[in-house]
């Protein structure tokens, strides 16, 4: 009987890398009468990737602007009060967990095996079993937590013209208000390179010169299980408050007042957001 030797690799851990070949060589040669013989060849590869990704952002804001508030008052002869715009732009953007992870996964660069059965005994049973199996996960874990918070006062108005003689007038600009959030998270992904396909496995026997009512058997298994788990946590919360004001203006008490006028009160403001 031909025995060979058993070939096993394994790897494990956070990162990959190519797995060592393997060759194995055998099987059963001269058998006696009513005997049993088998050969078993194994290699088995796994692959393990573990990644977890955990981010926290946080934005405030607090923004006054005010051209408004002014007081014109007890003037025989008053100009008119005008007030300026007040204007606001802001912009956050909050990208977290977003990159891409690509695992090259262990695979044997080459198995190759050589058996089978020769010059069998009468009511033997010779059997010969390959078995090569390659088992690799991905695992990737993304927690994100976002938090944004802006308060913003924007006022033209507010102003006060009393117990003048003459008045020209009164008017307010107009106060602009634009704020814009974007919040991405989690948008990464994991994938693997690499398949069982991507090895060779190489294999030959056959039975030759077998003895009467003898069992012969060579057998060749491959298998390969590949698995990606993805799971995505996220928390977005948006707290904004705005106020644009251009009016509440206090016109009493004067003898002659040109026209009061107001500004226009503009607010835009997005919020985006894209989780898992």
């Amino acid at each position: 009987m031909r025995v060979a030797g058993l070939g096993t690799a394994l790897l494990a851990g956070g990162s990959f890398a190519s797995a060592a070949s393997g060759s194995f060589f055998g099987g059963n040669t001269g058998t006696g009468f009513s005997s049993s013989n088998q050969n078993n060849y194994s290699t088995f590869h796994s692959s393990n990737y573990n990644k977890n990704n955990t981010a926290s952002a946080g934005n405030s804001a607090s923004a006054s602007f005010v051209s408004g508030g002014n007081t014109t008052s007890g003037n025989t002869t008053a100009g008119g009060l005008s007030t300026g715009t007040a204007s606001f732009n802001g912009s956050v953007s909050n990208n977290v967990n977003t990159g891409s992870s690509s695992i090259p996964m262990a695979l044997p660069n080459m198995v190759s095996a050589d058996f089978g059965n020769n010059t069998t005994g009468a009511n033997s049973s010779n059997i010969s079993n390959v078995n090569v199996s390659h088992v690799a996960s991905v695992n990737l874990n993304n927690n994100a937590q976002i938090a944004n918070n802006a308060n913003l006062n924007s006022q033209t108005g507010g102003n006060t013209a009393n117990q003048n003689t003459l008045l020209g007038g009164l008017q307010t600009g107009s106060t602009n208000a634009s704020l814009n959030y974007t919040n991405t998270a989690n948008s990464g992904a994991a994938s693997m390179s690499g398949s069982m396909a991507a090895s060779t496995v190489s294999a030959s026997g056959g039975n030759s010169v077998t003895g009467a009512n003898s069992i012969n058997h060579n057998n060749v298994n491959v298998s390969g299980f590949d698995t990606t788990n993805v799971t995505n946590n996220a928390s977005l919360s948006n707290n904004i408050s705005v106020n644009a004001n251009s009016g509440g203006n206090n016109v009493n008490q004067n003898t002659s007042a040109g026209n009061v006028s107001t500004g226009g009160a503009n607010l835009n403001f997005t919020v985006m957001n894209q989780a898992n």
